[in-house]
């Protein structure tokens, strides 16, 4: 059975079937199972509450398995978790590369129960053996601690003895002990399971042979020693224990026995003294008795320990051996491994400036030779493409802390350009020192076209304007694992109201139709099938389905899903049932229409058609060329201008002289559109009449276009004239405020004069060249107020724009009063400054933007309460034209006009 005990499972894996498998088996088995399909939300999952064990799916969709391994395997809070990978690629540097990141064992796709439940177990009870051999070696290492100190202590205490060990300590300790006692016997002995062996006995005046034996007896010193910890008699010992035949032999008459104890307050022996007379000094005797003892069991501890040292030093060996050998053979194994796969082994020194091994695969990756990286360590970054060369370089620093992992493009010698993955892990030296970086670059190219496959069918899938439904096999009843937002808003249902059942509940109460039966049949066959069905939607409207079902097997030939594509065929069948009232209306058109086939041949005319060219019945003109309806020169007129551009375009409409069956001629317009697959539509009609009606119609514009010319010729020479009668009265004023407002009149005048001055030479009468009328009009203010051109400097930035004669009056006016308040206030005192004037064309919303680096206007300026008719002219003409006007402060004054071009109803 799987140890359990409550054990916790993440499960890792964007497909809900492994989910749904893994989460089954392992709760079953009395696992607690935590499941999870995105990546990031993993990790926030497992730093607040860690699994026992994770199993891990490589390929996700936001982050893969290897990345997530590598950020809990740097986390020390997670890095003990064991993690196993699932996944389905098989590549060995797969392996490689989750084995390397800390991964404890490596699942193929598709798995089995039993495996995935036995390498679980597997290693939740390693991870059990391992916390339970670190609490011991821990416990372990204090007694070690306690016990040197005791050694210490000793040392401290009884001198005599101290610079003796082991075996030659004991004899030492026991004649010692004698002496400083004045008693006959002393022995030390060490408990091994149930009998005592002595390790130095003291008899009379001499070291005596050592002996074994066994504390059976129910009542005997040394079994009350073991007990209890001590025996003290001082004397009548014989009689207090007259079963003990060794007492009897000795003929002692008292006893100080006192165990030996360990540091976890266990007897490890005993330490006796047996003197034929009574002892007088108690006190004393159990005094010296106990730091004896003390020192006694720290020696025997210690020997204890050593031994057990040497033995763990041995069997270490041992493992070190075998380790070493093991070693060897991975090495041997690395070094095949890395000359025969795909992806570059490479291994550097800290600061990269030696290649230390690069594998073969770099002149098949790089196309360069192996040989050249190592005598220019530096010619792999030489060879990154220019746009990632600079992410990769700043990247390199991760390399040290194993976070390393970038994907690129390089471009070879030959001009190709490859994808690659670069995965770097530091090296650590016995002291657990970084003094190297390795790592492995494998050639993502096919990987990364496939990526980009599966995202565009994705979208596709995604985006397809057909209904996508995707059904189990191998359930019961078919149910529906997966639609797409087409199927939704076809159907009016969500995913969540479809997932998990059976489709047949689109046909509502009408299962008997023709089209059921097919897919059934094709069902029970594990066929596929197309066919058309009624079907109803949430709301119970109907619709008419086209459904194409397709199986799907998987990789060991097992019939797996049905895949159907649906399509809203409810117009088409609409369309089929309209069809003939069209060919109806298509005959009884006054338009000639007529159908050709790819050989440019007639497939189809109509009655309109026939009369237009003069037949009169189809046969005359069905598979026939076209070519003999037009007249030499207009063929070459088609072959030349027209037919190119049908081509490029699919659709040309035009003017064309046609010829009847009689060999008249007419003016025709004619609609040709192609017809995907071979073919085109042509719609043609007689223009004659209408030809005749637009030269007359031509010849009257003409004269209206003179007219309106003459007009605005004129309306700019009456402002004009109007200009020059106020200059001429100015000379008689005396007032400046006045003569002020006459100049000021007068440049108002010459604004909208010089609108009508570019309608008159322009080509177009309904709008004016705006660009080049602000221009022009910026130039005529900058002499007109005889402005120095070292004192102000005019900045001009004009877009193209083109603006109607509504629109452009007032913008001209309001142009002329602010580059006029620039000139006039701006620069008081000959100070020296910039005029900027923008026009910008943004969204179709004109940009108009006057920006002076004056004196400014107060901050508190508010145009709408200004009192200066200037400025309240602005206001009103903003308004007219309903521009949004923003005026700046701060650094001079800018004033920002945002505006649409106004639309006014066409002049006749």
């Amino acid at each position: 059975m799987p140890l359990t005990d409550n054990s916790t499972v993440l499960v890792i894996d964007d497909n809900p079937t492994n989910l749904e498998v893994l989460h089954h088996a392992l709760t079953e088995v009395g696992y607690e199972v935590r499941v999870e399909i995105d990546g990031y939300n993993a990790l926030n999952q497992i730093e607040l509450q860690p699994p026992d064990l994770i199993l891990l799916d490589v390929m996700l969709p936001d982050i893969n398995g290897f990345e997530i391994c590598q950020k809990l395997k740097a986390n020390p809070c997670t890095q003990e978790i064991p993690i196993i990978f699932m996944t389905a690629l098989i590549n060995i540097e797969d392996k490689v590369t989750g084995l390397s990141l800390g991964a404890v064992d490596y699942i193929t796709k598709p798995f089995q129960q039993e495996e995935v439940l036995a390498r679980v177990s597997l290693h939740l009870k390693m991870r059990h053996l391992n916390k339970t051999l670190e609490i011991r070696n821990s416990q372990l290492q204090t007694e070690i601690e306690e016990r040197q100190k005791t050694e210490m202590a000793l040392h401290n205490l009884v001198s005599g003895t101290a610079s003796l060990m082991g075996k030659d300590f004991f004899p030492a300790f026991v004649k010692h002990l004698a002496a400083s006692l004045e008693v006959n016997y002393v022995f030390i002995s060490e408990k091994k399971g149930e009998i005592l062996e002595t390790l130095a006995f003291w008899s009379v005046d001499r070291l005596s042979p050592n002996f074994t034996y066994k504390p059976e007896f129910t009542f005997t010193p040394c079994k009350i020693v073991l007990e209890q910890g001590r025996c003290f008699c001082f004397s009548k010992v014989r009689e207090q224990f007259p079963q003990d035949i060794g007492l009897q032999e000795l003929e002692v008459d008292s006893y100080l026995g006192i165990a030996l104890l360990n540091s976890n307050q266990e007897p490890i022996g005993a330490l006796c003294i047996l003197h034929d007379d009574t002892i007088v000094n108690q006190p004393w005797f159990e005094k010296i008795l106990r730091i004896f003892a003390s020192r006694a069991a720290a020696e025997l501890e210690r020997m204890q320990a050593a031994q057990a040292l040497q033995n763990l030093n041995q069997e270490l060996e041992a493992r070190v051996k075998k380790r070493t050998a093991e070693l060897v053979q991975n090495q041997e194994y690395l070094r095949q491994l890395t000359e025969n796969i795909d992806s570059v082994f490479w291994m550097t020194n800290l600061d990269k400036s030696q290649m230390i091994y690069v594998s073969p695969a770099y002149e098949k990756i790089w196309g360069f030779s192996i040989q050249e990286l190592y005598r220019s360590p530096q010619q792999w970054i030489e060879a990154i493409h220019p746009d990632d060369r600079e992410m990769v370089v700043a990247g390199l620093p991760q390399q040290i802390r194993g976070e390393y992992n970038e994907e690129y493009r390089i471009i070879r010698p030959d001009g190709k350009i490859c994808w690659i993955q670069d995965r770097a892990f530091p090296i650590r030296d016995e002291l657990g020192e970084v003094y190297r970086i390795a790592g492995f670059a494998e050639d993502i190219s096919k990987q990364k076209q496939i990526e980009e496959t599966l995202k565009l069918q994705g979208r596709a899938i995604a985006a397809s304007s057909n209904g996508i439904v995707i059904v189990d096999a191998r359930l019961p009843d078919l149910p529906t694992i997966f639609v797409n937002s087409a199927f939704e808003k076809i159907t009016g249902y969500t995913a969540a109201e479809v997932i998990g059942h059976n489709c047949r509940f689109l046909q509502g109460e009408d299962c008997e139709q023709p089209g059921v039966f097919k897919l059934r049949t094709a069902l029970k066959e594990g066929s596929g099938c197309t066919m058309s069905l009624r079907n109803y939607r949430k709301d119970g409207t109907l619709f008419w389905n086209e459904l194409s079902v397709s199986p799907i097997y998987d990789e060991q030939g097992n019939l797996s899903h049905y895949i159907g594509i649906q399509t809203d065929i409810t117009d088409r069948i609409k369309a089929e049932r309209n069809l003939k009232q069209q060919s109806v209306a298509m005959e009884a058109a006054i338009n000639g229409i007529a159908i050709l086939d790819a050989q440019e041949q007639y497939i189809y005319v109509n009655h309109s058609h026939l009369q237009l060219f003069g037949y009169q019945d189809q046969q005359e003109l069905l598979g026939k060329s076209w070519r003999h309806l037009y007249d030499r020169d207009e063929l070459e007129r088609f072959e030349s201008e027209i037919w190119p551009i049908l081509l490029r375009d699919g659709h040309w409409q035009g003017e064309a002289i046609a010829k009847r069956q009689d060999g008249s001629t007419f003016a025709e317009e004619i609609s040709l559109t192609l017809i995907e697959g071979g073919g085109l539509v042509s719609v043609c009609r007689d223009i004659t009449q209408r030809k005749q009606a637009e030269e007359l119609l031509k010849s009257s514009l003409q004269e209206k276009e003179i007219l309106l010319k003459e007009i605005h010729h004129r309306v700019k020479n009456n402002l004009l004239v109007v200009s020059s009668l106020l200059h001429w009265q100015n000379e008689y004023i005396t007032d400046p405020a006045v003569s002020r407002i006459f100049q000021e009149s007068q440049y108002r005048i010459h604004s909208m004069a010089l609108i009508h001055e570019k309608l008159y030479n322009s080509k177009n009468l309904a709008e004016v060249n705006f660009t080049e009328y602000l221009e022009t009009l910026a130039q005529q203010l900058y002499y007109s107020f005889n402005i120095a051109t070292d004192r102000i400097q005019l900045n001009l930035e004009l877009e193209p724009v083109s603006l109607n004669i509504e629109t452009a009056t007032p913008c001209g006016l309001i142009v002329s009063e602010l580059i006029a308040n620039v000139f006039e206030h701006a620069f008081p005192d000959n100070r020296k400054g910039e005029l900027y004037l923008s026009l910008k064309n943004e969204q179709d919303r004109v940009i108009l933007t006057i920006q002076d680096n004056g004196v400014g206007l107060p901050s508190d300026f508010d145009i709408s309460q200004t009192e200066s008719m200037g400025l309240q002219l602005i206001d009103m003409l903003s308004q007219q034209i309903k521009a949004d006007l923003e005026v700046i402060t701060d650094n001079g004054t800018t004033f920002n006009l945002i505006f649409a071009e106004l639309k006014y109803r066409k002049r006749i």
